[in-house]
């Protein structure tokens, strides 16, 4: 389903966005190969929008893309929707959260969304098995294995709901690193060094990936939100010509 995009006729973007069974796709209009996607939403954290800790996001969701490409949205039937807009830099994400259930949510609860060179059959090869960073306390480190960094501010608060061994529900498959992310980034480079994709948002819980899908999870911080209290999140996807320092510059000025 399409609706037609109120943009200039003039507006050039290096960016274009199509839709694809579980959210959209942000390409390369210079060069169609090069692709990333996003899956919104895949997973819940510390009892966001489900009770538990860890819990089942969904992928079947109203999905609409402006005929120009160059704006899109989604909306779940929980209370929750993000805009997709190409801006200056990047995809402009504006996410926007009601809790419509009957209970507090913590500070820690959290969404992840997975963003990928794809799925098997459609992926970006220049993406695949590449080197994922996080910004960590002494700048950019290498994501390593399936570890999952917590933000600095808030690991005090993530061990203490913790059992405990300091294990969580998600332990055997992400297990906790001891060292922390300081940035809401994830980026990583082509293989060609050509090109460095990322993803951004300005309140975080945790960095992780390197999932089936070489993935990159940046989980969204959502909370605390009281029963129908809302709250809109601001992010941004890159994929662009350049290095991880050129985008870490840019969020670092917005």
């Amino acid at each position: 389903m399409t609706h037609e995009g109120s943009h200039a006729a003039n507006r050039h973007s290096a960016l274009t966005l199509s839709e694809w069974e579980r959210g959209i796709v942000v390409t390369s209009a210079d060069d169609p190969s090069v692709a990333m996607y996003l899956w919104f939403w895949e997973w819940n954290m510390f009892g966001a929008f489900d009770t538990g800790q860890h819990t089942h996001g969904e992928f079947e969701n109203a999905r609409t893309v402006a005929t120009d490409g160059l704006s899109a949205t989604i909306a779940t039937r929980h209370g929750m929707s993000i805009s997709l807009e190409i801006g200056a830099h990047g995809v402009d994400l504006d996410l926007n959260v009601t809790n419509v259930s009957r209970r507090e949510w913590s500070r820690l609860a959290s969404i992840v969304p997975c963003f990928s060179p794809g799925p098997e059959g459609a992926s970006t090869e220049q993406f695949r098995s590449t080197p994922i960073s996080f910004v960590g306390v002494d700048g950019f480190d290498r994501l390593r294995a399936r570890e999952i960094h917590f933000n600095e501010e808030l690991r005090a608060k993530v061990d203490a709901a913790g059992d405990s061994t300091g294990r969580f529900a998600w332990s055997d498959k992400w297990p906790t690193a001891h060292d922390n992310a300081t940035s809401g980034l994830m980026t990583r480079a082509s293989s060609d060094a050509r090109w460095v994709t990322g993803i951004a948002w300005e309140r975080f819980l945790s960095a992780q990936g390197n999932n089936p899908w070489d993935c990159m999870h940046l989980a969204v911080q959502i909370g605390p939100l009281t029963p129908d209290e809302t709250r809109n999140v601001r992010g941004r996807i890159y994929l662009s010509a350049g290095t991880k320092e050129d985008l870490l510059a840019i969020e670092a000025a917005r």
